[in-house]
């Protein structure tokens, strides 16, 4: 508080917004600004998705082959490929 009086008010000043550059307008590049290589971590990405996806829903395949190898139900078994996709997908 500025003076005695606890009701002063201080007077209101304008405030002046600062001029920028327009940020909105689209970039227009000569070339490709990375060097061209977008597509080849595109194609690579891809490739990374489908072997990890493949693999984790294929483990269903072997579903009946693991009940009939050690005699146990569907409950059972699906523990064991749970565990798989968990192990799989959070280990990297």
């Amino acid at each position: 508080m500025h003076g005695k009086c606890k009701n002063q008010r201080r007077p209101l000043v304008a405030m002046k917004i600062p001029k920028v550059p327009r940020c909105l307008s689209p970039n227009v590049y000569p070339e490709v600004p990375e060097g061209g290589w977008g597509w080849a971590v595109a194609v690579a990405f891809f490739m990374v998705e489908v072997n990890t996806y493949g693999v984790l829903k294929t483990l269903g395949v072997f579903l009946e082959d693991l009940m009939r190898e050690f005699k146990e139900t569907n409950s059972r078994v699906s523990w064991v490929i749970s565990i798989s996709v968990f192990v799989f997908a959070f280990t990297g």
